[in-house]
């Protein structure tokens, strides 16, 4: 998924993390806003405003756990978005999509210099072959 434009230019610039990313994208697709979600929360009994969307999607305080739910029922998300928005939501409120890129391409290239071991997470494999 290419990085969503917007007037002010690429989302990063926004400062949004994957999940605000994803959650950006589905709300703008829908015509949807952050004072809507807000809005639409709050008439169903949960106390969420504008400013806390906007910090959720920044990544300063994580997104509530019913959220990935309401947004379900709000905007009868497609299987693809149910999918990237629960991902979004479990790895990516706290980094940028960037960030995850760059670990993606260092597993990649380093994949060969590391085995994972019974009992350990990695353990570095020597190089003196």
């Amino acid at each position: 998924m290419a990085f969503v434009e917007r007037k002010g230019g690429r989302m990063e610039e926004k400062g949004y993390t994957w999940f605000g990313e994803v959650l950006y994208r589905i709300l703008k697709e829908r015509g949807a806003s952050q004072s809507a979600l807000a809005r639409e929360a709050r008439e169903r009994g949960l106390d969420y405003r504008q400013n806390s969307v906007s910090n959720w999607m920044r990544g300063v305080h994580a997104a509530p756990r019913e959220l990935p739910t309401l947004m379900e029922e709000l905007y009868d998300l497609s299987a693809q978005e149910w999918i990237e928005l629960g991902l979004a939501f479990a790895y990516g409120q706290r980094v940028r999509r960037r960030d995850l890129g760059d670990l993606h391409d260092f597993r990649t290239r380093y994949k060969y210099f590391f085995i994972e071991q019974e009992g350990l997470s990695f353990a570095a494999k020597t190089i003196e072959d």
